[in-house]
């Protein structure tokens, strides 16, 4: 668990990074919709039931492969390591938190959140 005092002290520094992370998650389905060739509106979390065609997994591009599991996709780029697993029914909800274990993932995978990661390492690492 992460201690209060810690997401206090460094607010903007968390606030940051949840809007990083919804971004890219933003990005990385939007382009995943249009790669299986389906309406990015109609994104939910039976997204997977109604892409019959869809394959479990697969490769985004060259740097980013996908894997749909229960209700999440998680993108992992193949050249960083970074991980965002998205839950769909509310990745593009602006009012909702990420998972707090997907988004500890998110931050101990992404470079530009080393300093956030550095805070919460001996927080979040044994977690992960």
């Amino acid at each position: 668990m992460v201690q209060e005092k810690s997401i206090v002290e460094n607010t903007q520094l968390f606030m940051e990074a949840i809007e990083n992370y919804r971004s890219l998650s933003n990005e990385l389905i939007t382009r995943l919709a249009e790669k299986l060739e389906f309406p990015v509106e109609e994104v939910s979390e039976d997204w997977r039931r109604k892409l019959e065609r869809a394959q479990t997994k697969g490769s985004l591009d060259d740097n980013w492969e996908y894997w749909f599991h229960g209700m999440e996709c998680q993108f992992r780029n193949t050249v960083t390591g970074q991980v965002v697993d998205v839950r769909l029914k509310d990745y593009r909800d602006e009012h909702s938190l990420p998972d707090p274990y997907f988004f500890a993932k998110y931050i101990r995978t992404t470079g530009k959140e080393t300093e956030l990661a550095n805070l919460l390492k001996g927080e979040i690492q044994n977690r992960i």
